[in-house]
């Protein structure tokens, strides 16, 4: 064999172990990366029938994904009294949902899990991960008012005029009279 030969040989030898290393590493790279991406996209959390969302904030907190609802999927409104023995977001858990999530305003449109078009809020976590909330009434005997998403905060004091505190839009304090019924958005 020539010289011209061998080094020929050679070439070849050293191209195809490139090659295969090559795609080795790629194959490697590509297999954390989707491992990667299955971990960030994973089912949310269902605990006693209720589905929580992690939207990646400092807490921990886990919000639920929807307001409480009855068997037909309907919501379910609560007087505050009612809705304090549930675990309620803090005001301190909904002021973190605030600052560190993308909040869309109330004209924002989403798709829910049944594919209807709503409009609502939408909170994009830090992780990616969304919140969207469906724009809800209160109930004062039977009839409606308010536009936006809204729900009961946990209360650390009564008020003497039995006004308590609720989230609305992006008004943390906004109190509500007690006595009217509104949606329950539950936390982990």
């Amino acid at each position: 064999m020539d010289l011209q030969e061998k080094a020929k040989s050679y070439a070849e030898g050293k191209g195809l172990d490139m090659l295969k290393n090559a795609f080795e590493q790629a194959y490697r790279e590509g297999y954390k990366e989707g491992f990667r991406v299955a971990e960030n996209s994973k089912v949310n959390e269902v605990i006693d029938g209720v589905e929580y969302v992690d939207l990646g904030l400092p807490s921990r907190t886990k919000w639920a994904t929807d307001y409480l609802k009855d068997g037909n999927g309907s919501n379910l409104y609560f007087s505050y009294f009612e809705a304090e023995r549930m675990n309620l977001p803090t005001i301190e858990q909904y002021e973190e949902m605030l600052k560190c999530c993308r909040v869309a305003d109330l004209r924002t449109f989403f798709i829910n899990t049944t594919g209807s078009i709503l409009r609502g809020n939408s909170f994009l976590g830090p992780n990616g991960k969304l919140l969207s909330l469906e724009n809800r009434q209160i109930k004062k005997n039977e009839l409606c008012s308010f536009d936006g998403y809204i729900f009961w905060i946990k209360n650390n004091e009564i008020h003497e005029d039995n006004m308590m505190n609720c989230a609305a839009l992006d008004h943390v304090n906004r109190k509500q009279f007690a006595g009217y019924g509104l949606p329950v958005l539950l936390v982990k």
